[in-house]
């Protein structure tokens, strides 16, 4: 949870469009699972299995998006299991913050495949990850939307709204990018590794507060901190999705919140975790 002091647009922008084409505004195998589900109004959600890291793959009417990338080295799990589900372009990535864990396979998934454009929030980082993701988005010259402002982004039939972080002094995990999704009448939340900041911004959203969400991707990796409560309470989620590791579990006091609520929870300790939502119904999970 390192500060950054030097916060934002004119620095973040010069260190970005250095190493990216701009012109922009904002705007293993795969645990068996082989393809994507058919009709455009279905959405299949994957949370990898790549430890106590993120990396998210959205599928719906034969476009993908990508959220996070995990750790360096992941990103051959990401176009294997892009490969499996016959997927050649993605349409967007979307990085919620640039902590190793969510950036590190970046570089070689834009090796692998076409992305047509990234999404990321607005501040500094230097790092070997970065230095790789700025070297292989030059490379690829896709488009990069450095977010100041809310930005609409769909894949197929879902719809999302990403949601940039207020500005000021705070931990990297507070600058995230957090994913509002709608597809029919289910939604879902990703929330990045949000901690006490970023969720005192959502909790002033009343997107968020009306509450009624299929889906939390918890942020954080299951940590806890002192607005937790809060925004379980408020989201409501039917299902909660924590990334994870056996060596790096859920916070026992996060878990026992989600428990009080009798909210459901899937982790990915011993696999891929696999959601499909049609917009009507209840989610599926396998």
């Amino acid at each position: 949870m390192k500060k950054n002091k030097k916060a934002a647009v004119s620095s973040a922008a010069l260190c970005l469009a250095a190493a990216m084409c701009i012109g922009c505004t904002p705007e293993a195998a795969p645990d068996g699972i082989s393809s994507v589900p058919d009709g455009t109004q279905t959405l299949e959600v994957r949370f990898l299995k790549v430890g106590k890291a993120d990396a998210i793959l959205l599928f719906c009417g034969g476009e993908a998006v990508v959220i996070d990338t995990g750790e360096t080295g992941d990103g051959e799990k990401l176009l294997n299991a892009l490969s499996a589900a016959g997927i050649g372009r993605v349409k967007a990535l979307i990085l919620t913050h640039f902590d190793k864990d969510h950036i590190g396979g970046a570089a070689e998934l834009l090796a692998g495949i076409a992305v047509e454009r990234v999404f990321c929030p607005d501040y500094e980082e230097r790092s070997d990850a970065m230095q790789a993701l700025q070297t292989a988005l030059r490379s690829a010259a896709v488009p990069v939307s450095v977010l100041t402002q809310e930005a609409s982004l769909s894949c197929g039939a879902a719809q999302m709204m990403l949601l940039p972080p207020g500005t000021g002094d705070r931990s990297d995990n507070d600058r995230s990018i957090v994913v509002l999704l709608t597809i029919g009448k289910q939604k879902m939340l990703f929330a990045g590794d949000a901690m006490e900041t970023r969720m005192e911004e959502l909790l002033q959203d009343s997107r968020i507060t009306a509450g009624g969400f299929d889906l939390l991707k918890v942020p954080h990796h299951g940590a806890l901190c002192g607005k937790s409560a809060g925004l379980i309470a408020a989201v409501q989620p039917k299902l909660a999705v924590i990334c994870c590791s056996r060596k790096n579990p859920p916070d026992s006091g996060l878990l026992a919140l989600l428990a009080a609520q009798k909210i459901p929870v899937l982790t990915t300790d011993s696999g891929t975790v696999t959601v499909t939502a049609d917009g009507t119904g209840k989610l599926k999970v396998r």
